[in-house]
């Protein structure tokens, strides 16, 4: 029975190849199969390796109702939370001591459980395939995020679906905004926004209508009052308290800088 487990967790792990390179799996893949200590010895006791087994599993199961493309994005997210998992661990993170992993009724799932298969699920869906890593990531970071209670989680998990990728590299910039020298002004009364600087407009107003980010008035540091794209200053964006959980929890510290290059270069 445990092998069978192990087993069709390795090979979600091994559909991942075309997303994560297979060199990255097969790690993943025997972190995952081999010696306890090798990935989750550091985890004061908690079931973390059961709980990828088992859900890596039962998610292989459903393979006859999944394409080969939604397969492979389930299987990558899973690599990708190993991997963030045996890296934090490797950090010296400590493992969360509250009831994420308790299981009081055995017909039920842990909130662990639900939580990996709500990652998991979201991953298969995910078109934008850049995002799979840092959706895989949220699950790799939970074990490590107290911070984080499991109501928070699951909506972070909704947040990063309904995002698109480059909203998370524009949260990404807005993280470092002060290494970008970008303008402070607003652009109420410009002629200079071209089709491709109103959508980004747009996808960060969204972020604010999600209560994610905000801008900063010039003299303190209030919030600005907006009401449509012209009255966002690239330079005074900011992240809220949300958007800052959700940066976290998604590694978002991770996105390539020529990612962040691309829509830093709209703004100038």
């Amino acid at each position: 029975m445990e092998m069978d487990k192990i087993n069709k967790a390795l090979k979600l792990i091994e559909a991942s190849a075309s997303i994560t390179g297979s060199a990255v799996g097969v790690a993943a893949g025997g972190l995952l199969a081999g010696p306890p200590g090798a990935f989750a010895g550091a985890l004061a006791g908690a079931s973390i390796t059961e709980i990828l087994k088992y859900i890596g599993s039962e998610m292989y199961d459903r393979k006859l109702s999944m394409g080969e493309r939604e397969m492979a994005r389930i299987g990558a997210a899973l690599v990708y939370s190993i991997e963030k998992i045996h890296s934090n661990v490797m950090l010296g993170l400590r493992v969360r001591e509250d009831d994420f992993f308790s299981k009081t009724d055995k017909s039920k799932l842990s909130k662990a459980e639900e939580l990996l298969e709500g990652t998991l699920s979201k991953a298969k869906s995910c078109y934008e395939e850049k995002k799979v890593k840092y959706i895989g990531n949220i699950y790799g970071n939970l074990p490590f995020f107290a911070f984080i209670d499991s109501y928070m989680a699951y909506q972070l998990i909704n947040f990063a679906e309904r995002l698109t990728y480059r909203q998370l590299c524009i949260m990404a910039m807005i993280k470092k905004i002060e290494e970008y020298n970008l303008s402070q002004e607003d652009y109420r009364g410009s002629k200079q926004i071209n089709v491709q600087l109103a959508f980004l407009l747009r996808e960060i107003v969204e972020l604010m209508d999600l209560n994610l980010g905000h801008v900063i008035q010039k003299n303190n540091t209030d919030s600005e009052v907006i009401f449509g794209l012209t009255d966002i200053s690239p330079g005074r964006l900011r992240l809220n308290p949300l958007g800052n959980s959700l940066y976290l929890v998604m590694s978002l510290d991770e996105i390539e800088d020529e990612d962040i290059n691309r829509v830093v270069s709209l703004f100038r």
